[in-house]
């Protein structure tokens, strides 16, 4: 197996962590052009940028090093700092309207049409419920 480039890490990690080219040039204030042409090997990003890449896509140090190819690149990644699928919610306690409404303008980037659409069917549901039980 061949070592992976500095594009080709990129590449892995945007697709990883779901975002398109387009989304994470607007995170570094590049054009996605430029993203284009770092995933390719025609151009190496900067150090600051491989920085603000690491920032955003939310990975340890060291990933765009050489590393032996025997290391999983995915050792890499951090765990997201609010992931979907591991939100706990403390002693039972149900998020209030504005922490699903934080929740969503933060992680609504990186969900596919689908779950945004189930996102939607359920905001309605809640729409509903209260209309239907009104708190007192």
């Amino acid at each position: 197996m061949s070592k992976m480039t500095i594009g080709s890490k990129i590449a892995f990690a945007r697709k990883k962590r779901r975002y398109s080219q387009k989304q994470l040039a607007e995170f570094i204030n590049v054009n996605t052009q430029q993203i284009s042409h770092w995933e390719t090997g025609f151009r190496n990003p900067s150090e600051k940028n491989l920085d603000s890449i690491s920032k955003v896509l939310e990975i340890k140090e060291g990933y765009f090093s050489d590393f032996d190819d025997n290391i999983d690149p995915n050792s890499f990644f951090l765990p997201l700092k609010k992931d979907i699928d591991s939100v706990v919610i403390s002693d039972f306690r149900l998020p209030t309207r504005d922490d699903y409404l934080k929740f969503i303008i933060t992680y609504a980037k990186r969900l596919s049409d689908e779950q945004l659409a189930d996102l939607f069917e359920y905001e309605m549901h809640l729409l509903k419920s209260a209309e239907e039980h009104p708190s007192k």
